[in-house]
Parts: structure tokens; C-alpha cells; sequence
């Protein structure tokens, strides 16, 4: 004997509702597209759409634990990995 669950849809869509993330910085928002590394000190967000920071295009940052907001170098040593600072910043959830 099969038996089959049924559930409405309007409870999948708000049981698997995605988290908006967003970056805010220098009072304006950007939308995260991933948390794309994690350690004790800091996390590498990818950025929806890329900013620029220094005369650079910056679609990779690094946000540490005190809000610190920082370009990576991916190439670099863990001792050289986050490089320029740029100012604070904050991940949010909405």
C-alpha cells in the first residue's frame, strides 16, 4: 500500500523561500549571490553584480568578524589572502 502526502503549494513555496543576502557598505546595498568561503575570521562573499573599489572591478570581497571589508587575493598565502581595506561593512538577510 502507497501512501501519498499531500501538501499546498503556498507551504512549499514559504517552506523553501530563499534567504536574500546583501551586502551593505558606504550606505548602499548589494545583493549576495553566495557565501563562497568561510573561516573563524572572515567570510568571502560573491557579489550578484560586482562593484568598484580602488579603480578595480571587485566581484569577490572578504567581510571579517568586526565588519571590515577587504579585496582577496585568491593566489596569495593565507597570510596575504585578504589584501586592501576598504571601510566597514555588514552581510544582512532579509
Amino acid at each position: 500500500m502507497r501512501q501519498y502526502i499531500v501538501s499546498s503549494q503556498a507551504s512549499i513555496s514559504a517552506h523553501y523561500q530563499k534567504i536574500m543576502m546583501y551586502l551593505s557598505f558606504c550606505g548602499q546595498t548589494h545583493a549576495i549571490n553566495q557565501i563562497s568561503y568561510e573561516t573563524d575570521d572572515f567570510k568571502v562573499v560573491e557579489l550578484q553584480d560586482g562593484i568598484e573599489l580602488n579603480g578595480y572591478q571587485e566581484q569577490y570581497l572578504a567581510v571579517t568578524r568586526d565588519n571590515k571589508l577587504y579585496s582577496i587575493d585568491v593566489y596569495a598565502g593565507p597570510e596575504a589572502f585578504l589584501t586592501s581595506a576598504h571601510g566597514y561593512a555588514r552581510i544582512e538577510s532579509m
